[in-house]
């Protein structure tokens, strides 16, 4: 590693193209020198990159509707009362590659929510909230009710119960807001 420099990392090929833009050398091995090497302490991928990098994707600031849809979902539960005394959580937007061939529309970690990019423009800057798409808005809802329980997993009755409170107390609420237009 030495002649290659201070800035070299020990990395497979999927890695290289993130190591590069982050101003590093890497140095292309087999995955199981590279794991050998980092127990040595070893500049490798795993040890300069995120998660998130290793995989592939690429976070970002969150788009115009990404945020938009974030704040949307956020100001439904605030009128049911459903934040569990909670802020609004932070949104960050990201682009990843297909895996399996399938398309990651969103995320919940560490009090952040994440929005892919593909799913959410700009357009609710000209248009406002309902210029948001739906699955956008499904997207938004799922990754915020993660933040509102704390991380419960999708298939947790935990995750069940509070998507279910959701749709009764929204349901609830057009209805009595319904009922106090026509009066």
């Amino acid at each position: 590693m030495q002649v290659a420099g201070d800035d070299a990392v020990l990395s497979g090929k999927g890695s290289v193209n993130q190591l590069e833009r982050k101003g590093y050398v890497p140095v292309v091995a087999p995955e199981n020198f590279i794991s050998a090497a980092g127990m040595y302490g070893v500049q490798t991928s795993a040890s300069i990159l995120s998660a998130d990098e290793l995989i592939g994707r690429e976070i970002s600031e969150p788009t115009p509707d990404a945020q938009a849809a974030v704040d949307c979902v956020w100001q439904w539960l605030e009128e049911i009362g459903l934040t569990n005394g909670k802020e609004k959580p932070p949104v960050k937007s990201f682009t990843s590659i297909l895996e399996g061939g399938t398309m990651l529309n969103g995320y919940y970690r560490d009090g952040i929510v994440f929005i892919n990019r593909d799913l959410a423009g700009s357009a609710s800057s000209l248009a406002g909230q309902n210029a948001l798409s739906d699955r956008l808005l499904k997207v938004a809802l799922e990754e915020v009710a993660h933040y509102a329980t704390n991380g419960a997993t999708d298939n947790s009755r935990d995750f069940q119960n509070y998507l279910l409170d959701v749709a009764v107390m929204l349901a609830r609420h057009e209805r009595v807001q319904h009922e106090v237009a026509i009066a």
